[in-house]
């Protein structure tokens, strides 16, 4: 499949599959000495782990079908076999979030003013240090912009194990001294409509928020589009798809099952968010979850909704300073990084 490389990925992966079903991925590794580490990670995501064959490193018909995360040399790839590389062999997929491992494209990107950005005005036109769950992670181009661009603490949540280890080890290898990741925030592991819900339990993280706690909650799902795409997408955006793919494969494709899992996350989202709820969209795709928002902010093949909050009144005086805020130390080492 001809493929061509482009910026980080930008969207999360199915909201409605559970993290359970994904039983056709799996953690492999080449080496003994990798071995505890992909145990380690499988144990942690629910997957089977085993060392990859060594017939694997020349036949096709050897690896394993559906897309699986090796460890070699240290760091974790996404191995896809539907996507080849430039000499014909099954994808290698990794990324690297570091200011000198960003493409081109991605650094201009980071390196305009807020301003020139829709989701800056979307998100209100933050000043620095507004905190934002992005709760539909996929490979944090999102959450860069946001954490980088606009001086945003965000915290990400990813629930493909896949998506889920490449994004957390790049973000930590690119986090500055004193900051759980590069985007500022934790990058957690779960189910979003659970974790914000405020069970500590339903991530891998154990981070429990509780209404007021979290200004913005974004999200980016895997999104219908009416009009078929002129052009292939870029490369992650490719290795997202495919991912998602066989969490749906394990699944079915139950559409009442979507509508239902939508509708759980934006409430969830609504109940968490003190500010408002923002949800990026195809230009000429429904509304999420079958809601109209309280605006939009339409582009030429993007829009972004915006929700209002219900039933919860922003925080303000000492009253809201009695409990501990979970992101005041975020919060407090993000800004010092960003001087």
């Amino acid at each position: 499949r001809r493929r061509r490389r482009g910026t980080c990925g930008r969207r999360g992966g199915d909201v409605r599959a559970p993290v359970a079903a994904l039983r056709a991925a799996s953690v492999r590794y080449h080496e003994a000495v990798e071995a505890p580490a992909a145990q380690e990670l499988a144990r942690k995501l629910g997957l089977e782990c085993a060392a990859l064959a060594p017939a694997a490193a020349t036949s096709v018909a050897a690896r394993p079908a559906a897309p699986y995360l090796l460890r070699a040399d240290g760091r974790w790839q996404l191995v896809v076999g539907s996507l080849t590389d430039g000499r014909g062999s099954p994808l290698h997929f990794s990324l690297d979030l570091s200011e000198e491992g960003l493409p081109p494209q991605q650094r201009r990107r980071l390196s305009e003013p807020p301003s020139a950005h829709s989701l800056f005005v979307a998100l209100g036109r933050p000043a620095p240090g507004l905190r934002i769950v992005d709760a539909t992670g996929g490979f944090g181009s999102d959450a860069m912009l946001m954490s980088k661009c606009f001086g945003a603490v965000v915290s990400v949540i990813e629930r493909n194990p896949l998506v889920y280890a490449v994004l957390q080890e790049a973000a930590a290898r690119a986090a500055p001294p004193g900051s759980p990741s590069v985007f500022g925030g934790p990058v957690l592991f779960g189910d979003a409509s659970e974790i914000l819900s405020g069970s500590p339990a339903a991530s891998a993280g154990g981070v429990a928020w509780a209404p007021g706690d979290v200004d913005v909650v974004y999200l980016d799902p895997m999104f219908p589009r009416q009009k078929a795409r002129k052009g292939m997408p870029d490369l992650p955006m490719q290795v997202l798809a495919e991912c998602c793919e066989a969490v749906a494969s394990a699944t079915g494709d139950a559409g009442p099952a979507e509508s239902t899992a939508e509708r759980r996350l934006l409430d969830a989202a609504l109940r968490m968010a003190r500010e408002r709820v923002v949800v990026k969209r195809a230009a000429d795709s429904p509304f999420f979850a079958g809601t109209k928002p309280a605006s939009s902010l339409k582009g030429t093949t993007n829009r972004f909704d915006v929700y209002m909050p219900r039933g919860v009144a922003p925080a303000s005086g000492k009253e809201a300073k009695t409990a501990a805020d979970p992101f005041d130390a975020i919060r407090a080492a993000h800004l010092r990084a960003q001087k």
